[in-house]
């Protein structure tokens, strides 16, 4: 089964109503209350940022979260124990994406030794200007694009692929002078 085609909000809510029963035991026992930042009911932004972290977590109930700040400022903020990638183990790279297709803007910072992921909703009106429009992904890129040289050194496309010292050709012609093997169409993965 795909995370994506899961409900990630409705087992949270339902998660939630036992945290909220765990609340009224201890306030009517004039204790603690152990859950005290919890909403009544998740909003549509709430519940798309369950969304985003279950189909990010591989399931919102293994999404290695050890707290949730429900209430971080007009947004809603996590702290993360894992690790995030962009492509083995993809992790970052779908939470980026999936924050640009929501209009959600994504805040990754240092939490001790985990990460604190921090989400704010966003809008598509430009008009509205910087500090609450956001981007989606393929405007994104276009933006991205835009700003760098089509021959810039950071894309790849065209490019020789360099040679470790492993793959040194017999026949040095293969080499140019900066150590790049001449190979037409090649892409190279990580060494």
């Amino acid at each position: 089964m795909s995370y994506a085609r899961m409900d990630h909000a409705e087992w949270m809510e339902s998660n939630l109503s036992a945290e909220r029963r765990a609340n009224e035991r201890a306030r009517a026992a004039g204790k603690k209350i152990p859950y005290p930042d919890i909403p009544d009911k998740l909003s549509p932004f709430q519940e798309v940022v369950c969304d985003i972290i279950g189909i990010v977590g591989g399931g919102i109930y293994n999404a290695p979260i050890s707290k949730w700040d429900w209430h971080w400022g007009t947004g809603v903020s996590v702290v993360w124990r894992g690790d995030l990638a962009t492509y083995d183990f993809n992790r970052l790279t779908a939470l980026v994406m999936l924050c640009h297709e929501a209009r959600i803007r994504c805040d990754i910072s240092p939490a001790m030794r985990n990460l604190r992921i921090s989400f704010w909703p966003r809008v598509a009106d430009r008009t509205q200007g910087s500090a609450l429009f956001h981007p989606n992904i393929d405007e994104a890129v276009a933006t991205l694009r835009g700003y760098m040289p089509a021959d810039h050194r950071i894309f790849q496309q065209g490019r020789p692929v360099p040679a470790t010292k492993a793959e040194q050709p017999d026949d040095k012609s293969m080499v140019d002078e900066a150590g790049y093997l001449v190979i037409e169409d090649v892409q190279r993965t990580a060494a």
